[in-house]
């Protein structure tokens, strides 16, 4: 990691730290406990909400596809993407899309009624995959992210997978030449972009870099660039582009899609969870 991007990092978990320290973050976002259950916070990284450990322990079996689960103290928060997404929500702002107004009524405080894991894990699919609880003046609709400029809103959570690249070369390359490119590539969503490193002199280049993206509301294509790094004094020669429809990938299911370049492809993985 970079040392701009590790200091980014590290100032973004710190606020995440603060972030858990809100009042309604200290209570579970399905069960309300608080206190002694709440002492280790485990949060769901794309749902963004704070929760006990025995829920924490519901939504990880699961599959991550519908709730990735981490523990603020134990693990490691690498990527600031993540930790930003967090922040964007929370239980507040999650509980007031997953919950009506009297949503009160369908939270189970474990605390007295002792829920089975079972009966636990029905009413969390219920709430978040059946969605069953949502105001009606809602429905369908994720919760607004707090971030700065406009408010936006949430139509679900792409990760995304660079994996490799085959056969990359520039658009003026004669057959049989020993140029090699330095591609890298550039994926756009909305104003969001996710650049990968340079992979210098490499028309075979392999990356393995990973991403995670809000998607906003209205947003149905995942713009894919290569360009060739000419250099500090040069500009970018692009290498292709081309652009992946979110209809086509979404069920949280993962998929690997060979993307076509202007000479050669990239091989990419992309999963797609609405909310």
């Amino acid at each position: 990691m970079e040392e701009g991007t590790e200091r980014s990092t590290k100032e973004l978990f710190e606020r995440l730290k603060q972030f858990a320290k809100e009042p309604e973050n200290q209570v579970c976002a399905d069960c309300c406990c608080s206190g002694e259950p709440m002492k280790r916070i485990w949060i769901s990284t794309n749902l963004g909400v704070f929760l006990c450990i025995n829920c924490a322990g519901v939504h990880r079996s699961l599959g991550t596809h519908l709730s990735a689960i981490l523990s603020l103290e134990l693990d490691d928060w690498n990527d600031p993407n993540v930790i930003e997404h967090v922040l964007h929500i929370g239980n507040k702002m999650a509980n007031a899309c997953w919950l009506s107004s009297n949503g009160s009524l369908h939270r189970i405080p474990i605390s007295e009624t002792r829920a089975s894991p079972q009966h636990m894990r029905d009413y969390i699919l219920a709430k978040y995959t059946g969605k069953e609880y949502k105001p009606s003046d809602l429905s369908g609709t994720p919760p607004q992210h707090r971030c700065s400029g406009a408010s936006r809103v949430s139509r679900g959570i792409l990760r995304i997978q660079l994996v490799c690249g085959f056969g990359i070369a520039k658009q003026s390359q004669s057959e049989g030449s020993k140029m090699q490119p330095s591609p890298f590539v550039v994926f756009k969503i909305g104003a969001q972009q996710f650049k990968s490193k340079t992979q210098k002199k490499n028309a075979n280049p392999v990356w393995k870099e990973k991403w995670m993206a809000n998607i906003p509301e209205n947003t149905n294509f995942v713009g894919v660039e290569c360009w060739n790094n000419e250099g500090f004094l040069s500009k970018n020669e692009s290498l292709g582009s081309t652009r992946v429809d979110l209809d086509c990938i979404k069920g949280g299911e993962e998929h690997f899609m060979v993307l076509k370049l202007t000479k050669g492809e990239l091989h990419c993985i992309f999963q797609f969870t609405e909310l």
